[in-house]
């Protein structure tokens, strides 16, 4: 059983970002599944998954290729569409960095809200912590947010009962994500909603690689 202690060590001083936001260095081709939700009261709300393939370059998401798995959105006063998105992605990962050209979001949307929690726990904008918990070739970093917080997605929004988890597996000496999952409550003045992803990263390849090299931190 590897160790992780030698992987951690580099990155003792990189609070307030957990580890497991700091994805392998090079470049990996890198397949996974999303899924998100969110309501604003009873008025607005959206659930839906996604398949993903992208490139990670040194940390930066880029070339990413969304197909869409289906998302039900309910509008005031109107039926519930089941519409395929393939043109905008959803979900934003708190493991490395996005660079890409996605429209940018209405402030009161899921999209917009995710992001701005998203980039104040990648940046700390936030006045919270993360737990890391290591376990022999595993290791689960987890929010620590005792006290509501405020990030800014085009209002300010106080963030309660915010909740993230991050997984992850070290093979052949690199740390590989498995896994995240984020869920907040937001609120601001009458606003008021709900909003939660889930990503599963499913197989890690080095650019140019064939199928053979392929690591699979995820246990079938």
């Amino acid at each position: 059983m590897l160790s992780l202690l030698p992987l951690l060590a580099g990155l003792a001083g990189a609070a307030p970002s957990p580890t497991l936001q700091h994805p392998p260095e090079g470049c990996w081709e890198v397949v996974g599944r999303a899924s998100w939700s969110w309501a604003q009261g009873r008025r607005r709300a959206a659930r839906g998954d996604a398949g993903f393939i992208g490139r990670l370059e040194d940390g930066v998401w880029v070339d990413v290729v969304v197909r869409s798995l289906g998302e039900e959105v309910e509008e005031p006063r109107a039926s519930t569409v089941r519409r395929y998105d393939h043109q905008q992605p959803h979900f934003l990962p708190m493991v490395g960095v996005v660079d890409d050209q996605r429209r940018p979001p209405e402030w009161a949307s899921g999209d917009a809200l995710v992001a701005g929690v998203v980039h104040a726990l990648r940046h700390g904008d936030a006045a919270v912590s993360w737990d890391e918990l290591p376990d022999g070739d595993t290791l689960a970093a987890r929010l620590v947010a005792d006290l509501p917080f405020t990030v800014t997605a085009h209002r300010r929004l106080r963030v309660t009962d915010a909740r993230a988890t991050l997984t992850g597996r070290a093979l052949e000496g690199t740390l590989f994500p498995e896994a995240e999952v984020l869920t907040f409550d937001v609120a601001a003045g009458v606003f008021r909603a709900t909003a939660s992803q889930t990503i599963a990263y499913r197989t890690f390849r080095p650019c140019g690689g064939d199928t053979s090299d392929a690591f699979r931190p995820l246990v079938p």
